[in-house]
């Protein structure tokens, strides 16, 4: 009677065997098929996002209801727009609340922020529709998302990694300092919960820093890739601003009408927010005088600023003009390339080249070879100095260490600095990163190698004593060291003790090892292993040493231990 069931679980293991072999699937693979309705929510979110990046509209409007505005726009564009009255309600505000913005044919999702931000309002793309909403109320519409980084963080290592996220990138909107956004690793990655605005700098930066980090050797472009904006387009205008030179002469003339004229005469589009003008008494109708000859653009719109305590930033293609305040909290994030700056294609010759140069430097060596070292060690330019050199001689009052607003961030496996810092700042910084570039000396790495390899194989003497006992007499007797030296000559580099210059001198007080460095070192780890170290021997270790002599005679002939 037991024979059935044995028979019918043969034949049924059989079964599943050929089926497995049928479908082609190996012992514990799992095919995961997907999920058709399950249509990434983020996916949907990108498409609108693009489309609104793409497309223009022509914004003139004046005492315009918000709702007629954001219709026109949405035929314009062919985007569903939904307003949230809700929302607006609960400041005060209703869809039919007058907009006057005038400023021709910009980018609709330019056009669009701006236009909104002079009543306070916010537009945020969802999977099927923009909502244009309160800032408050954007904040808590979070959307969760997964990025893969397995090509950004080495070894799993997500903790430097999420600082640098969390520091350059809205650091109040993460949990931390009481905003919405939380994030944690998972799979190489990091799943990510927060507002979509935020989504869009997390993924602006992690391009800019894998576009860095893929950089060609042969062809390396020094030049800094901007965060959140579109490439290229913020380069030109400064360039512009800088090589163009006006003459102007106003007195008394309203600011709305005097950027006008920069604008004619410069051919750049101007915008003010009006709403930051008035947190200090300022409207467009406030009287500017200025007189200027053959001066560059940038500069005449320096001097107009001062002149009634504004400044002008650049978003886009626009120069916007706002209040100081408003200036120095709306930061530019740029990610600075510096390999070349850095000795790393040593390494690839050379690994652990720094922690080399460490260990030589430190070791027992004449003064002027341990100099030598540690000069060969300080020579060499590494991100940490770079990131304290520029923190401390670049606008130093401007980081965060000094209460500034600026931070600086290194990714942990690639190349760049992540800077967050004002538009004037960020020009400092890529000034004094070209004048490295010009005049840096660069490390003759054959020579380097040469001398690493050179003081590697130099032959040295180490010595370890016997500890004392209470008598002030060596604990280990001559036998106790013998028996010690013979196991280190068995473990170390056997062949190597073959050589004259190479032994173990037993003394009444301890041994003296003369060999070549790089087997110092070899014998340090293994009595470190059993507890020893240079400064002394210790009794209890001894017999750790001759329970485990079989192994030395058969398990590790050869130096097979390291």
């Amino acid at each position: 009677m037991r024979a059935v069931p044995s028979l019918s679980l043969i034949l049924l293991l059989i079964t599943c065997a050929a089926q497995a072999q049928e479908t082609d699937l190996a012992p514990g693979k799992i095919t995961a098929l997907p999920d058709e309705d399950a249509i990434s929510e983020w996916s949907r979110i990108e498409k609108l996002q693009y489309k609104l990046a793409d497309a223009k509209a022509v914004f003139d409007f004046h005492n315009t209801p918000l709702d007629i505005a954001i219709e026109h726009l949405a035929n314009v564009a062919g985007i569903p727009f939904r307003i949230d009255e809700r929302a607006l309600e609960g400041i005060g505000l209703r869809k039919c609340l007058p907009i006057t913005f005038e400023m021709g044919e910009l980018e609709l999702e330019q056009g669009l922020r701006l236009m909104l931000y002079e009543r306070d309002l916010i537009a945020i793309v969802q999977a099927n529709e923009v909502l244009v909403t309160t800032p408050g109320e954007a904040e808590s519409i979070l959307v969760t998302r997964y990025y893969p980084l397995e090509d950004l963080v080495p070894d799993d290592d997500f903790v430097n990694f999420i600082d640098m996220l969390t520091t350059t990138i809205e650091p109040d909107a993460w949990d931390e300092l009481g905003g919405p956004g939380t994030l944690g690793p998972f799979n190489k990655g990091l799943i990510i919960s927060q507002t979509q605005p935020i989504h869009l700098r997390i993924q602006s930066l992690l391009t800019a820093l894998r576009q860095v980090h893929n950089m060609p050797h042969d062809a390396y472009d020094t030049s800094p890739r901007q965060c959140f904006k579109r490439p290229g387009r913020l380069d030109k205008l400064r360039k512009h601003l800088d090589e163009t030179r006006i003459s102007v002469d106003m007195e008394k003339v309203p600011l709305a009408e005097a950027m006008n004229i920069l604008s004619d005469l410069g051919k750049i589009t101007i915008a003010i927010r009006e709403r930051d003008l008035e947190e200090i008494g300022h409207n467009n109708q406030s009287p500017v005088w200025v007189d200027l000859q053959d001066v560059r653009l940038a500069h005449a719109l320096d001097v107009l600023t001062d002149s009634l305590d504004l400044a002008w930033k650049l978003d886009g293609d626009l120069v916007i003009i706002t209040t100081e305040s408003n200036s120095e909290t709306e930061l530019e994030t740029w990610v600075y390339p510096i390999h070349d700056l850095l000795p790393n294609q040593l390494g690839s010759e050379i690994p652990d080249l720094r922690e080399e140069l460490k260990l030589l430097a430190a070791e027992t060596m004449s003064e002027k070879t341990t100099n030598h070292f540690e000069q060969r060690l300080k020579s060499l330019p590494d991100r940490v100095a770079l990131l304290e050199n520029i923190t401390t001689n670049v606008e130093p009052d401007s980081w965060e260490e000094l209460g500034g607003p600026g931070t600086v961030a290194l990714p942990p496996k690639v190349d760049c600095l992540v800077v967050s810092q004002l538009g004037s700042v960020h020009d400092k910084i890529r000034s004094l990163l070209n004048e490295l570039r010009a005049k840096q000396q660069l490390t003759d790495e054959k020579k380097l190698k040469a001398e690493i390899d050179q003081a590697r194989a130099e032959v040295i003497i180490v010595q370890y004593r016997s500890p004392k006992n209470k008598q002030d007499l060596p604990e280990l007797d001559k036998e106790d060291l013998a028996m010690i030296a013979r196991r280190l000559e068995l473990l170390v580099e056997p062949e190597s003790w073959k050589q004259a210059d190479h032994f173990i001198e037993v003394t009444s007080i301890g041994l003296s090892i003369r060999h070549r460095r790089d087997v110092q070192r070899k014998i340090e780890h293994v009595l470190e292993e059993f507890s020893l170290t240079r400064a002394s021997l210790k009794k209890e270790v001894l017999n750790q040493f001759r329970e485990v002599r079989p192994l030395f005679q058969h398990g590790f002939g050869g130096g097979g231990f390291f």
